[in-house]
C-alpha cells in the first residue's frame, strides 16, 4: 500500500513541479536579472547610486556612490578582488545603502579607473586607496573587501590605522598552503558551480578592462604578499567570513586568520561560494549589519551591563538588545556575571586600580551611552586626558643648581613671626624683634639678671648691686669660695 501511494505521488509529481516550481524559478531569474542590472549600470546613475571620479596622483579613479546618505553615519568602502571591479560588489552595496553611505571603488587600473603603466603590488594599492579616502573625505571608514581586496585593506589598516574603523574580510586570501597560481586556479574552479551564472559576463568585462597582463602580474604579486605576518598588526575590529561552498578560503585558513587578528569574529555565509558579495549578498548583509552596528561608530569595547557595573567584551561578543548583562557570540547566549569570558569593572569598588587600568585600556574608545568617554570618565565628569592634566604638574624643564645664597622656594623663614594657627603658645616678649634675649636663657652670653625676691629671703645678697661681689651669670644664692656664711638669727 505504501508503494502504491508513493507511485501515485510520483505519477502526479511532474504536474506539481510544473505548477509550483515554475513561479519559484521565475522569481529566482528575476532576482538574478535585478542583480545584473545593478552591477552593470555604471557610469549611468540609477535610483540609488551614481558614478563619481576623484583625481589621485594625476589619475581619475572611479567609484560608485550611494545618493541618499544618512547624515553622520560612517561610510562603507567596498574593495573588489583580483581582475574585477566595483560591478560585482553592487548587489551587496544595494543591501547596505539604506543604512549607511556606501562607496564601491575601482582600484587604479581596474574597472573604469585610470591606472599607472606599471603594475602595482599590495602596499602600493593600499597607498592609492588611502590617498583616495583622504581626497574624497571618506575617512575614517569601514572597509569591506573580498578575496584579493582583503590583502589590500589589511595592509592599509596596519600602516594607516587612522583611516579604519573596522574591517569585513569576505573570503580572505592567500592561504599559505595554496600559494601558487595553479592551486589558486583549481580552488576557484571548484567553486564556480555555486556562483551566479550571470556573474560570468561581468567577470569577462572586468578582465577586458584590466587586461590579461595586469591581471596575471597582479596575481603573482598577491601570491608574494605575506598577509599572515600583517594580521597581528591590525588593531581595528574585524569580521572574517567564508562561503559555505567555497574552496578558495578553506575553514582552516579562515580560522587561522581569525586567530592572528587581535579583535576578530568568524562567520560562515550559508549556501555561499567565494564571491558572496554577489551571489549571496542577502545572507552576507544579514551577518555584516549587526557587526557594523557595533563597530561603524568606532571600536566599542565597553558596554553597560547593569547598574553600577560595566563589562569589557572580548572579541566576538556583543550585548543582547533589551537584556542588560547578557552577552552573545552569535551562536550562544551567556550571562556576563557568570561566564569567565567577561571581566567586570565595578564603579563602586574601593580599590580603584582596576578602574584606572580600565580607563587606560579604553582610551580612545567610545562607551555605548556616551561617545568619547568610558564609564569611569563619565562618572568623574572628565576624560582621561583631563584627569591626568589636573593631577600631573606641568614639566618646567631640567632642574638647575641653586646658588648658595639663594633662598629655597616654599621654605619657611625661621626669623618671621609664626602665623596664628589657633593653637595656644607662649608669646615672645616682642615678636617684632626676634633677636631680643629671653630672660633666664642659659645659652645667652649676656644674660639679663633676674629680679630679686626679697619676700622669699631678705638676707640674700642683692645680685643687682656691684658691691655684692656676685658676678653676672653666677647663682646669686650660692656662697662664693672662702666666704663665710653669715649666721642666721
Amino acid at each position: 500500500m505504501n508503494r502504491q501511494r508513493h507511485r501515485a505521488r510520483r505519477s502526479t509529481a511532474p504536474y506539481d513541479r510544473s505548477s509550483s516550481a515554475e513561479p519559484a524559478n521565475q522569481g529566482r531569474w528575476r532576482a538574478m536579472l535585478a542583480k545584473y542590472a545593478v552591477a552593470t549600470r555604471a557610469p549611468e546613475a540609477d535610483g540609488a547610486f551614481e558614478s563619481r571620479w576623484a583625481s589621485v596622483r594625476g589619475r581619475r579613479l572611479h567609484y560608485r556612490a550611494s545618493k541618499d546618505d544618512a547624515p553622520g553615519e560612517t561610510p562603507l568602502v567596498l574593495i573588489h578582488g583580483l581582475a574585477v571591479s566595483h560591478r560585482y560588489l553592487m548587489p551587496l552595496a544595494a543591501k547596505l545603502a539604506p543604512r549607511y553611505p556606501v562607496r564601491a571603488v575601482d582600484l587604479p587600473g581596474f574597472g573604469l579607473s585610470e591606472g599607472p603603466r606599471n603594475v602595482l603590488d599590495v602596499p602600493a594599492l593600499a597607498d592609492w586607496l588611502a590617498e583616495w579616502m583622504r581626497a574624497t573625505g571618506n575617512a575614517p571608514a569601514v572597509l569591506i573587501a573580498n578575496s584579493f581586496g582583503t590583502q589590500i585593506v589589511v595592509d592599509l589598516a596596519c600602516r594607516h590605522p587612522d583611516l579604519v574603523r573596522s574591517l569585513v574580510l569576505v573570503g580572505p586570501t592567500m592561504d599559505p598552503r595554496a600559494r601558487s597560481m595553479t592551486r589558486q586556479a583549481l580552488r576557484w574552479l571548484r567553486g564556480t558551480p555555486h556562483e551566479d551564472p550571470l556573474q560570468l559576463p561581468i567577470l569577462l568585462r572586468d578582465l577586458a578592462d584590466a587586461g590579461v597582463y595586469r591581471a596575471v602580474r597582479t596575481l603573482r604579486l598577491a601570491l608574494r604578499d605575506p598577509v599572515e605576518t600583517k594580521l597581528p598588526g591590525v588593531q581595528a575590529p574585524v569580521l572574517v567570513t567564508r562561503g559555505e561552498h567555497e574552496a578558495v578560503t578553506p575553514q582552516a585558513w579562515a580560522e587561522q586568520v581569525a586567530r592572528l587578528l587581535p579583535h576578530s569574529e568568524l562567520a560562515v555565509v550559508p549556501s555561499s561560494p567565494h564571491d558572496a558579495v554577489y551571489t549571496a549578498a542577502d545572507q552576507l548583509a544579514d551577518i555584516a549589519l549587526p557587526f557594523l552596528e557595533r563597530t561603524a561608530a568606532g571600536p566599542l569595547l565597553l558596554h553597560s551591563a547593569g547598574r553600577g557595573a560595566h563589562v569589557r567584551l572580548r572579541a566576538g561578543y556583543f550585548p543582547v538588545p533589551g537584556k542588560g548583562g547578557t552577552m552573545t557570540d552569535g551562536n550562544q547566549t551567556y550571562d556576563a556575571a557568570e561566564h569567565e569570558t567577561f571581566g567586570f569593572i565595578d564603579d563602586e569598588q574601593p580599590n580603584e586600580e582596576g578602574l584606572t587600568d580600565a580607563i587606560l585600556d579604553a582610551e580612545g574608545y567610545q562607551e555605548a551611552d556616551k561617545p568619547g568617554m568610558t564609564p569611569e570618565e563619565q562618572r568623574r565628569g572628565a576624560t582621561l586626558e583631563q584627569q591626568l592634566a589636573a593631577e600631573v604638574p606641568e614639566d618646567t624643564g631640567p632642574a638647575r643648581e641653586r646658588d648658595p645664597g639663594e633662598p629655597i622656594p616654599d621654605e619657611a623663614d625661621p626669623l618671621q613671626p609664626v602665623p596664628d594657627d589657633g593653637e595656644p603658645r607662649e608669646p615672645l616678649p616682642d615678636e617684632s624683634d626676634p633677636l631680643q634675649p629671653i630672660p633666664g636663657d642659659p645659652n645667652d652670653p649676656d644674660p639679663v639678671p633676674p629680679e630679686r625676691d626679697e619676700a622669699a629671703d631678705p638676707y640674700a645678697p642683692d645680685p643687682t648691686r656691684p658691691e655684692s661681689g656676685v658676678p653676672y651669670g653666677v647663682d646669686p644664692f650660692r656662697p662664693l669660695p672662702d666666704e663665710p656664711v653669715p649666721p642666721r638669727p
